[in-house]
This record gives C-alpha cells, sequence and structure tokens, in this order.
C-alpha cells in the first residue's frame, strides 16, 4: 500500500450510487391533466355557438313634450351620446339634462328614421270635469304667474322683492297648499306668484294633465344673456301654452347689457314689442329692487289682452 506521505491523513473512499455509466431517469406523475393536443382538438370539435345579433328598436315611440335628451334616449332604446351626437350634427349643442323642442324631436325622429308622437297637456284622454258657470256667477280673478329662468339669473332674489314690496296680508285662495303663492297688490289689483321653481310647476302640468299657471315669467341676468335652461324654459312655456313675460335682471351691474339679451331671445322666437313683436321685457333689478311695478303691470298687460281669467265666486 502506497504512502500516502506524512501529513495527508486517510480519507474514506465513498462507493458509487449504481453501476458506472447509468443514467437515472425521472417520472413527473400528472394525475389527471389531460393531454394539451387532446383538450385542443375536442375544443374544435365542440359546436360553435352562432352570435346573436342585437336588432335595434324600430316601432313608433310616445313621448312628452319637453321631454329630456336623458328620457328620449331611454324611449328610445339608444344612448344620450347618439342623440346629443345627431344634435351636434344640426349645429346645437344639448346636454343629457336638457329639454328638447318638439322641433328638435321631429328632426331627431327624421334622423333615425322613427315615429314619434309629441304629447302635449292638452292631449291628455282624462280631460278634467267641467262645469258651466252662468254668466252673473263669474268674477275677474288674479292671474298665477311661475318664475322660470336659468340658474343664478336671479329667480329666486325676484320672488323675494316683489314679496317684500307688495305683498298681500292674505294668503292665495285656490292654490294647493303644498304647492305655495302668494298674492302682491298694485293699482288695486292682484296677482298671484307660485312660491315654486317653475321647472317643477310645468312638469306637474304636464302629469296631471291640468294648468296650474296662466303667464311664464323668463328671468334672464343682463350681464350673462340667453343660457341652456333659459332655452328649456322657453320649451316648457310654449309646451304648456302659455304666455311668456321676460324680465331682464341685474341691469344694475356695469357689465349688463340689455341688447344682446333682446338679441338672443329675439333668436329664439321671443320679439320685443319695441322691436316690432308682441312680447312684453321688463328690465328690472331683485337687488336694487328697480322697476318691479313695471314688471307687474306688463304681467297685468298681458293678462288683459291675451287671457280672460274669471272664477265663480259663490264655488
Amino acid at each position: 500500500m502506497a504512502d500516502g506521505g506524512p501529513n495527508k491523513p486517510n480519507r474514506p473512499i465513498r462507493p458509487r450510487q449504481g453501476a458506472p455509466g447509468r443514467k437515472r431517469r425521472v417520472v413527473i406523475d400528472s394525475g389527471n391533466r389531460p393531454n394539451p393536443r387532446q383538450a385542443r382538438d375536442r375544443r374544435d370539435a365542440a359546436p360553435k355557438r352562432e352570435k346573436q345579433e342585437i336588432v335595434a328598436p324600430t316601432g313608433p315611440v310616445t313621448v312628452p313634450s319637453g321631454v329630456t335628451v336623458r328620457d328620449f334616449s331611454q324611449a328610445l332604446g339608444i344612448t344620450a351620446a347618439q342623440i346629443i351626437k345627431i344634435m351636434m350634427g344640426l349645429g346645437n349643442m344639448v346636454q343629457i339634462t336638457q329639454s328638447l323642442s318638439d322641433e328638435e324631436v321631429q328632426l331627431i325622429a327624421v334622423e333615425i328614421d322613427r315615429e314619434i308622437t309629441i304629447k302635449h297637456a292638452a292631449d291628455e284622454e282624462e280631460l278634467p270635469e267641467v262645469f258651466d258657470d252662468a254668466d252673473e256667477d263669474l268674477t275677474a280673478r288674479p292671474p298665477v304667474v311661475t318664475i322660470m329662468g336659468h340658474v343664478d339669473h336671479g329667480k329666486t332674489s325676484l320672488l323675494d322683492a316683489i314679496r317684500e314690496t307688495s305683498v298681500v296680508a292674505t294668503e292665495a285662495g285656490g292654490i294647493t297648499q303644498h304647492i305655495g303663492a302668494y298674492q302682491v297688490e298694485i293699482d288695486g289689483r292682484k296677482v298671484t306668484f307660485l312660491d315654486t321653481p317653475g321647472h317643477e310647476a310645468f312638469t306637474a302640468m304636464r302629469a296631471r294633465g291640468a294648468k296650474v299657471t296662466d303667464i311664464a315669467v323668463l328671468v334672464v341676468a343682463a350681464d350673462d344673456s340667453v343660457m341652456p335652461q333659459t332655452k328649456e324654459s322657453i320649451s316648457h312655456a310654449r309646451a304648456a301654452d302659455v304666455p311668456i313675460v321676460v324680465a331682464v335682471n341685474k341691469i344694475d351691474l356695469p357689465d349688463a347689457n340689455p341688447d344682446r339679451v333682446k338679441a338672443d331671445l329675439a333668436a329664439e322666437g321671443l320679439q320685443p314689442e319695441d322691436w316690432g313683436g308682441t312680447t312684453q321685457f321688463s328690465y328690472v333689478s331683485a337687488k336694487q329692487k328697480l322697476n318691479l311695478d313695471d314688471l307687474l303691470e306688463r304681467i297685468l298687460l298681458v293678462a288683459d289682452a291675451e287671457l280672460e281669467l274669471t272664477a265663480n265666486s259663490k264655488a
């Protein structure tokens, strides 16, 4: 046996695993996992489902006059974006909560080739009961007025200013309590104002098929002119066949421009009387309480010229 050297210890020799030159085989149990090729073959052999084509609604639709873009889209079964896109193509920008005029509804109907019927408050099937009163029992009654207009144009301020300057102590009779109303007096005559937002009053009129107001006062800020809710208010009043008196508010502001308001409203079909039209315009300041009497006088002028307001005093 050879000497490993004086300083090198003897190490045990480990036996080799298995026979020399033999390779080990590793088997992995895949369990019940299917063969990828078999799974693909079964998927290809399975019957394919036919895609069902979504059929757009095509039938006739009935909508109320003054319908909003959102409600109109739901009635038609199309998206509000499609209606807004159509209106943009016609040169008019609208919002999803904005009401559409009867003309706009008809234009959209032509664009999408749909039959659309516009229902007005006067077309309600259940007409209110009508009583024949004797002429001697009928007396003149005050006109009922609703104030409408764009947000921040001074509707509430104008109502408050009129109430503070001309309010009558007694409650307005004949008006349901939950709506709320008050009367003002000028030159011995009274005017009844609905103490509720104009949009809500006209929505209630369409829902009940009843006329709860005689005249609409459209408030337009002299420094802002016609805005989306201004046009919406005009549509509501026209749908209810209610005459409009325009109150150009905030005339005390330095940047007030009443002539611009007149021009913009004339483009909407409200031609001022001094421009050869028939619409009464009053230039007021709710904040400064300017020309409120002039507004009241013009309301009475429209009531006398265009309306026949009577009531049975014995009923």
